[in-house]
């Protein structure tokens, strides 16, 4: 079956919508890879990546893939996935996120420092 129409039977196929936050992700072509290959899975109709707010919505037919797999499979491309979170525990998340930027660049700064004189 060719790929144009297995995704036609998936778009006849009822379909969910995951969405993930994507670590890693640093430029447009990021975003270009994860798009491709998330859209060339058996099941997935559409693929929506942000680098902005570092996410992918996937719309895809649950009988054909499983969220897990898709993570899975950006997971293999290099990214760190989880799941798209709500509320005061997508704030924990941001928080640490935040913390280890900002302990990194002060690391960065320290042993750029001596370097520099």
């Amino acid at each position: 079956m060719t790929d144009t129409a297995l995704q036609a039977d998936a778009t006849a196929l009822e379909t969910e919508v995951c969405t993930l936050d994507i670590g890693g992700m640093t430029c447009a072509s990021c975003v270009r890879r994860i798009e491709k290959a998330v859209l060339k899975l058996d099941g997935v109709t559409d693929a929506r990546v942000n680098l902005a707010t570092d996410s992918v919505t996937i719309d895809y037919a649950a009988s054909l893939v499983a969220p897990a797999y898709l993570k899975k499979t950006l997971s293999g491309l290099g990214y760190q996935v989880s799941d798209k979170g709500e509320g005061a525990d997508a704030i924990d998340r941001e928080r640490a996120a935040r913390q280890r930027e900002v302990r990194l660049q002060l690391f960065n700064l320290l042993l750029a420092t001596p370097l520099s004189l």
